[in-house]
C-alpha cells in the first residue's frame, strides 16, 4: 500500500510539473552574486524580462522583439563567464538560467552547453539540489519528461535520505 501511494504522489507531481514547467530565476541566491552597478542593472533587466522568457511560446506576441531579449541574455551570458573566474555556484546557477531561457527563446544550440553546465555543477557541488531541480524542469520544457522526472527522482532519493 505504502509502494502503491507513494507512486500515485509522485505520478500526481509529475503531471502538475509537467503541465506548468518554466525556467525560474528565484532558485539563484543573490546574496553570492556580485554587487556591482553593471551586474546589478543587469539583474534589474532580467527580472523586468522574466516573464517573458522563463517558458517556451508558440507564437512571440509580446511587446517587445524576441532577437532584444536574446541579445540582452547572450551578453549578460558571456558576462558571466567572464567575471566568473572563482568558479561561483550561484553565478554558474542564473548563468544557467539565462540559457535556459536562450533555449525558450528558440535558441536550441544551448542544449548541450546547459547539459555540459549541469553535470559540471553536479560534480563541484552534489549537495546542491538546486542543480537537479533546474534540470528536471529544463528537460520536462525541453519535451523530455522522463528524463526530466529522473532529476525530480535523484532529488527526493539523495536529499530525502541525507534529511533522515
Amino acid at each position: 500500500m505504502k509502494v502503491k501511494l507513494r507512486n500515485t504522489v509522485f505520478l500526481l507531481i509529475f503531471v502538475n510539473i509537467t503541465l506548468s514547467v518554466y525556467s525560474n530565476i528565484y532558485i539563484v541566491n543573490t546574496d553570492n552574486l556580485p554587487n556591482n552597478e553593471e551586474f546589478n542593472k543587469n539583474m534589474a533587466t532580467l527580472l523586468d524580462i522574466n516573464q517573458f522568457v522563463n517558458h517556451w511560446s508558440i507564437e512571440w506576441n509580446y511587446p517587445e522583439d524576441k532577437s532584444s531579449f536574446i541579445n540582452f541574455l547572450e551578453a549578460f551570458h558571456n558576462d558571466i563567464i567572464r567575471i566568473n573566474v572563482i568558479n561561483n555556484y550561484e553565478l554558474n546557477l542564473l548563468n544557467v538560467v539565462i540559457m535556459t531561457y536562450l533555449y525558450n527563446l528558440d535558441e536550441a544550440n544551448y542544449y548541450n552547453e546547459i547539459s555540459n553546465a549541469i553535470e559540471k555543477m553536479k560534480n563541484d557541488c552534489s549537495d546542491e539540489y538546486r542543480t537537479y531541480w533546474l534540470f528536471g524542469n529544463f528537460l520536462i520544457s525541453a519535451a523530455k519528461p522522463f528524463l526530466g522526472y529522473n532529476e525530480f527522482e535523484k532529488i527526493f532519493h539523495t536529499f530525502n535520505n541525507k534529511a533522515s
